[in-house]
């Protein structure tokens, strides 16, 4: 619960006990934290049913990178997909193209472009958004994971991200790939060479030489590649309970 006998100046305890109801939500608990000064927060106590990150441990972070900033806005129409399996396993918070552009990313560690619409990214980043995202990569050591339309908007002029030349392909459907690289560490735990994967319209890769493919699809062209700062997948990883995992060990591998 709240401590009743503290209130700064500027916060009333009606507000704290607000934030500390059972409508709580996370988003709302980030923007009240970040509002109080470091000094202030030693003496406020908080308890709840929730599995939420605690006042204790956002102390404990204060100054550090956000693990994931997760790009939420035109572009990438399948975002709540992945934030599903981030959830309870990786610290990230949502970022849009307008904070992108404001510079932003300077606080994370890895951005993730989802699945969706590739010609709405480009429109909505802007030349200043894209230039952010360049910045973030190559002067301030961040990293990229792009699916689908992440993917596509990679290879795109604006961005640069990769040189790998993406052909475009339609479709919906399941399909197998063949693991190129059986000891890359995102694909751990695999017993067979080849993984059904969830397809949406993704690009087929011809990567660049200076560019690894990680998986391959019949025809041969990489449905995942590895560049210096990034991990494109053609399909989503999101999608499937045997592929998710993937997803995940691709950001713990980005992030080492």
């Amino acid at each position: 619960m709240c401590n009743a006998d503290f209130q700064p100046p500027f916060l009333s305890i009606t507000k704290i006990e607000k934030v500390c109801s059972s409508d709580f939500q996370p988003t709302h608990f980030s923007i009240l934290i970040d509002r109080l000064p470091l000094i202030y927060i030693k003496f406020l106590e908080f308890s709840t049913d929730r599995k939420l990150t605690s006042l204790r441990d956002h102390v404990r972070n204060f100054g550090k990178k956000i693990d994931v900033a997760l790009y939420r806005g035109p572009g990438a129409e399948l975002v709540h997909d992945v934030e599903k399996i981030l959830k309870n396993h990786i610290n990230y918070r949502f970022i849009t193209a307008s904070k992108i552009r404001k510079g932003a990313l300077k606080n994370y560690e890895i951005l993730i472009m989802a699945g969706g619409y590739t010609a709405r990214y480009i429109p909505t980043l802007k030349a200043e958004g894209c230039n952010a995202i360049k910045k973030f990569l190559w002067n301030e050591e961040g990293k990229y994971l792009g699916i689908c339309a992440g993917a596509y908007i990679a290879g795109s002029e604006e961005l640069k991200i990769c040189k790998s030349r993406m052909l475009r392909k339609a479709g919906i459907f399941t399909c197998k790939i063949t693991i190129a690289d059986k000891n890359h560490p995102i694909f751990a735990d695999l017993d067979s060479p080849e993984l059904e994967v969830y397809y949406q319209n993704g690009p087929h890769i011809h990567p660049h030489k200076d560019e690894k493919p990680l998986a391959l699809y019949s025809d041969g062209t990489a449905s995942l590649i590895e560049t210096t700062h990034a991990l494109i997948f053609s399909w989503h990883p999101e999608k499937l309970p045997s592929t998710s995992p993937i997803l995940l060990r691709s950001i713990d591998y980005l992030l080492k």
